[in-house]
């Protein structure tokens, strides 16, 4: 009869006993009410998180402790110097695994998503090259590098093949072993044909 004699004064308004986001409703008008839980609330006390999945092989690029950069859609504001707070491999999914970012308080709406972008520094490498420069066969890689042949009419310049062993790479460029390339050793990035080894090439000066 208290709990009745509360709502009757707030004029049959339902209050939440604490601060929350309402995730479900199982009340529709003309239907009965449930006989289980009429109202979903998301209690808001403990915070709130941002939860992502990426592909397992890429773990090598984030940590518990890394820091990322959130950039949801719409109008909210790009969220920096976040940092993760847990990785879990997916139970139904062994080749992805959770991302969880604590998120400060009031900063992105309850089910909003955004994109993670996680920016983990790699160490120097004294030979890197772009990866247009890569060729690949049978899972392994090699640069086809510029040498000088004696030709019938003199020096011609010709494609070589040159193995080498893939250390680390990202979108860009791939650092590759030292003992793969010698210093200002010139390989071909680009070309205007297909080329193999043994082809004649000319030089694009600038």
């Amino acid at each position: 009869i208290e709990e009745l004699q509360k709502l009757l004064e707030n004029g049959g308004v339902v209050r939440s006993a604490f601060d929350g986001v309402v995730d479900k409703l199982n009340i529709e008008v003309g239907n009965p009410t449930p006989d289980g839980t009429a109202v979903l609330i998301s209690d808001l006390s403990q915070g709130t998180a941002f939860i992502a999945q990426i592909p397992a092989e890429q773990e090598k690029y984030i940590s518990v402790g890394s820091t990322v950069t959130l950039k949801p859609g719409g109008d909210q504001k790009e969220l920096t110097g976040l940092t993760v707070e847990s990785i879990q491999k997916v139970q139904k999914d062994s080749e992805l695994l959770e991302i969880t970012v604590k998120l400060p308080e009031n900063s992105l709406k309850l089910g909003s998503s955004a994109e993670m972008e996680a920016v983990q520094p790699s160490k120097p490498y004294p030979y890197c090259v772009p990866l247009s420069a890569l060729q690949e066969e049978n899972g392994g890689y090699y640069l086809l590098i510029i040498q000088e042949d004696a030709g019938f009419l003199g020096p011609e310049l010709t494609a070589a093949r040159l193995n080498v062993e893939i250390l680390e790479k990202n979108e860009s460029y791939a650092a590759i072993d030292g003992g793969s390339l010698v210093a200002g050793q010139e390989f071909i990035a680009d070309s205007n044909k297909p080329l193999e080894a043994g082809d004649r090439v000319r030089l694009n000066q600038p």
